[in-house]
């Protein structure tokens, strides 16, 4: 999955369709760059829609539905996410936005991942 830096600095992100999702990444503070002590996170959330305040979820990685989780030592920022190639199959929309939230045992909720989303058709059938 191509993650490509956009100017603000958030991630854009294009997915073939019917490709699996198996990646790594590295959540980093804004302030100073270090990795995010991930310890006791309680949701990782990353949904892809048509738009912000669209109703459909196109796709979800998530701790919630076991698509999302802390990997390895909590205290190195890093998360992995996955996807079956039925759920980039399924996506509805070639274009939309996406964003990755996760929520801490103290409750606080922040975003770290957002940008847009593109679907690539699959040439290879």
């Amino acid at each position: 999955m191509p993650l490509l830096p956009s100017p603000s600095g958030d991630l854009d992100v294009e997915i073939y369709a019917g490709q699996s999702i198996d990646y790594t990444l590295t959540l980093t503070r804004r302030d100073n760059g270090q990795p995010v002590d991930l310890t006791g996170v309680s949701l990782i959330d990353w949904q892809f829609r048509r738009s912000p305040e669209g109703a459909s979820i196109e796709l979800q990685m998530s701790t919630a539905n076991g698509r999302a989780a802390v990997e390895g030592d909590p205290t190195n920022g890093q998360i992995r996410v996955t996807a079956p190639a039925s759920a980039t199959a399924a996506i509805q929309t070639k274009e939309g936005t996406q964003d990755l939230f996760v929520t801490f045992a103290s409750g606080t909720v922040v975003p770290y991942v957002s940008g847009r989303y593109r679907l690539l058709p699959r040439t290879t059938k």
